[in-house]
């Protein structure tokens, strides 16, 4: 998952070092686009958070229920 936020990382820097300023329309959009990308990312990080809990209670349960 840190690649994707390195990725961001560095768009975010390359928009920055062309100079692509928020104050006209296309630097206004490249610049949401990033923060979305970056919104997304975060999402999917909560996710697979989720998910590894998720595989860890499912576990668990297999074996309790192996048990018996």
């Amino acid at each position: 998952m840190d690649y994707l936020n390195e990725k961001v990382a560095y768009l975010r820097g390359l928009a920055e070092g062309l100079g692509i300023s928020e104050a006209t329309n296309e630097g206004k959009i490249v610049a949401k686009i990033i923060d979305i990308l970056d919104d997304i990312v975060e999402a999917i990080a909560e996710l697979e958070a989720s998910q590894a809990d998720l595989d860890e209670y499912v576990e668990t349960l297999d074996e309790d229920l192996a048990d018996i």
